[in-house]
């Protein structure tokens, strides 16, 4: 789709920054990629935890999230001071829960600020007399909320709200598990990068393969995790474009044969990964890819099938951490 630089869900897309004469034309775009709908439609829709399954101090913060205003950036900084004052010198597995509870309400504050901003920015907007002030308020408010680990960005001439990866890592490692630690600090490298841009794919496939590795490794290494279920969403993600590429490279299509670039990474991955589950799954792939000549059949579509069985078996069901640093962009 167009101005898709997202991986992940959960966040809204601003205005158009175009202003032609008195009119300007609204976009309201829709965050989507065509193998990212193909892992999520493999999980069920999140339902909301009852303040009762958790812990006395989880349950009060929860409570305390729900007083504070969602449309006020600052409100970020004191669901942070009061996780700290509540949860952080209990034991792990209650910070984790405290963890899950604030990338909730960090998402829906993120969400309503967008709504705020894009209603003020219309206002501003609508001649081109008014377009000096309308640059100057997005100029202000970004570094306004840059001071609660969110920024405002562009891509594709549309505005979003992007959330800081290292406000929540710096704010939280010192308290959580070292399975959540491990999580954002994968998750921080990753942002350093852009991975998908207009719904293509932007970076090369062996890293997509490194990444796909160390997400395998992740989830050997913390199985129970709080949230494991966000590193099976990534690790379903990658293993998927991985294998299908995105939705302007059919990797199954004219442009690929036996010698072209997409089986040579598999190729090279299998090596290096030999014994893993996911070089298992690649070179069963590229063996049935090879046997029905790199087309669509039958045959490929019962090998992703049972693919997805696999991965389902991983476990599936609401994620919590996707909805935080979801997106890739370059500051404008």
């Amino acid at each position: 789709m167009k101005g898709c630089a997202v991986v992940g869900l959960g966040a809204t897309r601003l205005s158009d920054t175009t202003l032609k004469g008195k009119e300007m034309g609204r976009r309201v775009v829709v965050l989507s990629m065509a193998f990212v709908l193909l892992c999520v439609a493999a999980f069920v829709c999140p339902k909301k935890v009852c303040a009762s399954d958790y812990p006395a101090a989880v349950s009060e913060y929860l409570r305390f999230l729900k007083t504070l205003d969602k449309s006020d950036p600052a409100s970020v900084d004191k669901a942070v001071e009061r996780y700290v004052t509540l949860i952080a010198s209990r034991k792990k597995s209650v910070c984790d829960q405290g963890f899950v509870e604030f990338l909730r309400f960090y998402s829906e504050v993120c969400d309503t600020v967008t709504l705020s901003i894009d209603k003020k920015f219309l206002e501003l907007s609508r001649s081109s007399e008014q377009d000096k002030g309308a640059q100057q308020f997005i100029q202000a408010r970004d570094a306004e909320i840059r001071r609660y680990g969110m920024r405002l960005d562009s891509t594709e001439g549309v505005w979003i709200i992007a959330q800081l990866p290292e406000y929540i890592a710096h704010a939280f490692r010192p308290y959580v598990s070292k399975a959540v630690q491990d999580y954002l600090e994968i998750r921080g490298k990753e942002l350093d990068r852009l991975f998908v841009d207009d719904g293509a794919i932007t970076i090369p496939a062996e890293e997509i393969g490194t990444r796909l590795a160390v997400w395998e490794r992740h989830l050997a290494r913390f199985r129970h995790s709080a949230l494991r279920k966000d590193a099976v969403f990534l690790y379903r993600m990658y293993i998927k474009a991985f294998l299908t590429a995105d939705g302007y490279t059919d990797p199954l299509g004219e442009i690929c044969t036996d010698k072209s670039s997409l089986p040579n990474a598999w190729r090279t991955y299998i090596k290096d990964h030999a014994g893993t589950k996911s070089a298992e799954i690649l070179a069963g792939y590229l063996d049935i890819c090879g046997r029905e000549g790199f087309r669509h059949t039958l045959a490929v579509d019962k090998y992703l099938e049972k693919l997805d069985t696999y991965l389902d078996s991983l476990g599936k069901g609401p994620t919590h951490a996707i909805y935080l640093q979801c997106y890739y962009g370059v500051v404008k």
